[in-house]
Parts: C-alpha cells; structure tokens; sequence
C-alpha cells in the first residue's frame, strides 16, 4: 500500500522525503523509515520522519533497563492503548480517534501520536500502523529512567521541538514513542 495521505508531511501534504535526523532520502525502496505524528485535538503538534540507521543509533542511547522497561510495557499495553489504524487509513486523524474511541470509550484519543513504518513508498509488512493515545505514552514515559527522557526531550529538541508558548499553552511536551 502506498504512503496514506494521514502519514504525509503536515505543511507539504506530501510524503516525507527525508529523514528529520540525518537527511538521508527515504523514498529509496530500500530505506526502512519510521513516521511518527505527535497530535493533540484538532491538530498535529509535532511530526517526523527517522530512518532505520537514526532508530538504532537513539536505542543505542537507551539503558538496557529502560529499553527492556519499554519492551514490557509495550507488550503489557498493546491490547489496550496501542490500536492499529490500518483499516482506517483513508480517515483524516480526527476520523481516526474518533474511531477509535467509539471503540474503546475507557481511553481518550484526543491526544495521541500516530505511528507507521515505511520502506520507499510502500507501508511496511514488518509493523502495522498504530495509535497510541498519549497517557499510555506518558505512563510509560514514567517506567523508564531520567537519562532515557532527556534523550527523547532532546531528540525532539533536535527537530525543532515545539515553540515553548506552545507547550505552555498545551500544557504538554511532545512524547515520542520511536
């Protein structure tokens, strides 16, 4: 399946070319790549694009407690906050929570970040694209350790982060998930 518009980059509408780390072109049919998009209610927050080499130079930052913290918590959380969207791709990320929430009432999707990987063009086969509402985010955010957050704080600092009367305003700091 070819890149869904929801996965295009918000102010180009077009598909992310290239990596938001390193600048490497992603469109290359052998370049794996992650899309993440970091939404609140009625908007995209924050959005990027990371390839494969740039996902495993972060993880490398990770302490292997934080990482094995992560990896339990992500399969702990996959049947309750993590939802795959892939048959709900040709909805706008409104259409999407909203969905999602009739699907799951207990959870609120108002805020969340949308997430898939890519290779060239083309959806992955290696992991369906999902949506992970941000307390789930923000509670695994909790398990890991100060070090591993302030990596993540900083590599979204590195994109550009969000403009701090932003963040005041929201009353939130982007959280990735990578």
């Amino acid at each position: 399946m070819d890149i869904p518009p929801v996965f295009y980059n918000t102010v180009k509408d077009l598909p992310f070319s290239n990596c938001s780390k390193c600048d490497r072109f992603l469109l290359d049919s052998s370049i794996e790549y992650l899309v993440e998009k970091v939404c609140i209610p009625n908007d995209v927050l924050h959005e990027f694009a990371i390839c494969q080499y740039c996902i495993e130079q972060l993880y490398k930052e990770i302490s292997e407690e934080s990482m094995e913290k992560m990896q339990n918590f992500q399969q702990g959380e996959m049947n309750k906050g993590f939802q795959v969207i892939d048959k709900y791709l040709d909805l706008n990320i409104e259409n999407i929570k909203k969905a999602l929430s009739q699907k799951q009432p207990y959870i609120s999707y108002e805020s969340c970040n949308i997430i898939a990987y890519f290779r060239g063009n083309k959806i992955s086969s290696s992991m369906p694209p999902v949506c992970v509402s941000t307390q789930i985010i923000e509670n695994m955010q909790d398990l890991i350790s100060k070090k591993t957050r302030d990596n993540f704080d900083d590599f979204t600092d590195f994109l550009g982060g969000v403009p701090p009367d932003l963040e005041e305003l929201f009353k939130v700091r982007p959280r990735v998930l990578i």
